[in-house]
């Protein structure tokens, strides 16, 4: 069986810069016998979302992971409460006589807006969760997609002009043949024919 050391490359995150800030705690070890220059003592490791800081892209709710807190009041409050998770604001509580104030959290619970406002931002931030319940399944990269050819543009064929046949000739229109003037009459003939005759002719120019 492989044992594994307590992690110690936590970040950084100290209670003196978290007084009055609304805070979602999830605290994820009681770590006891830590060395420290007034000897050994308990910590508590925990995963911190800070909701009234805001991240470079203006989001509210910057994390913290693997934060050790040493403050004998926040260990006692938070030892008891691992997996969970603890809404609350960080506060300055009174101290004993000749020591400095103790570090507390302050229930936040009963704060209707701030409860909202933590529902809202767990929802939108559900790997503050379960990125220490389940490992992160790694991406898979998405398949390369041939491009898509354009389709094919049909050119219509030229149309060939169209060449009228040749119309063939046909016979050429026989000539009109002149009026042949009427030959001229003998007078002995004009002189047998009635006054009528005569008439009609002389009316056909004769």
């Amino acid at each position: 069986m492989q044992f594994n050391a307590p992690s110690s490359s936590g970040d950084i995150l100290a209670a003196k810069d978290l007084v009055g800030q609304l805070l979602i705690v999830r605290p994820t070890e009681h770590a006891q016998g830590i060395k420290t220059s007034f000897g050994e003592k308990d910590g508590i490791r925990c995963d911190v979302a800070v909701l009234t800081q805001t991240n470079a892209d203006g989001s509210h709710g910057v994390i913290y992971r693997d934060v050790l807190w040493l403050q004998g009041k926040l260990v006692g409050a938070l030892k008891r409460q691992l997996g969970e998770l603890v809404l609350a604001r960080m506060s300055i509580g009174t101290g004993k006589p000749g020591q400095q104030p103790p570090f507390e959290l302050d229930d936040a619970t009963g704060d209707a807006q701030a409860v909202a406002f933590a529902e809202q931002w767990m929802a939108a931030n559900p790997g503050f969760v379960t990125a220490l319940t389940a490992p992160t399944p790694a991406a898979q990269p998405a398949a390369a997609l041939a491009p898509v050819p354009a389709p094919p543009v049909s050119t219509p064929a030229a149309v060939p002009a169209q060449v009228p046949a040749a119309i063939p000739a046909g016979p050429a229109p026989a000539a009109v043949p002149a009026a042949t003037p009427p030959a001229a009459l003998d007078p002995a003939v004009l002189a047998q024919l009635t006054p009528e005759a005569r008439a009609q002719l002389g009316a056909l120019g004769a």
